[in-house]
């Protein structure tokens, strides 16, 4: 099993996999910029992790736990940053720190 990962991983390298999957990532984001959804930008994370494993030059494991890292601390980042510049419409539900439209105009 460990052999035909590995062999699989360097067919994929020899396609350039990790490049189309950073530029798919890049097409994705912007997508997500236009559109009220962010099933795009999960996709581009995900596809940024795997180009990262890809990419690693380690052994598979090792390149495994770097794409899960990059793939988890995006997804952090999104949850924390990105999300608010992601995000084009107004939120049904407000986050915590938000003003109400109610409540925005109370001295």
């Amino acid at each position: 099993m460990y052999a035909y990962l590995s062999q699989l991983f360097e067919r994929l390298a020899g396609w350039h996999a990790d490049w189309l999957l950073l530029a798919a990532s890049v097409v994705l984001i912007l997508i997500d910029y236009f559109f009220r959804t962010d099933v795009p930008a999960h996709l581009a994370y995900f596809c940024v992790g795997a180009g990262t494993m890809l990419r690693a030059p380690l052994s598979l494991w090792p390149s495994v736990a770097v794409g899960l890292a990059v793939w988890i601390l995006l997804e952090l980042l999104h949850r924390q940053w990105f999300g608010k510049y992601l995000e084009n419409v107004p939120r049904t539900v407000p986050r915590a720190g938000d003003q109400s439209p109610s409540q925005a105009n109370v001295p």
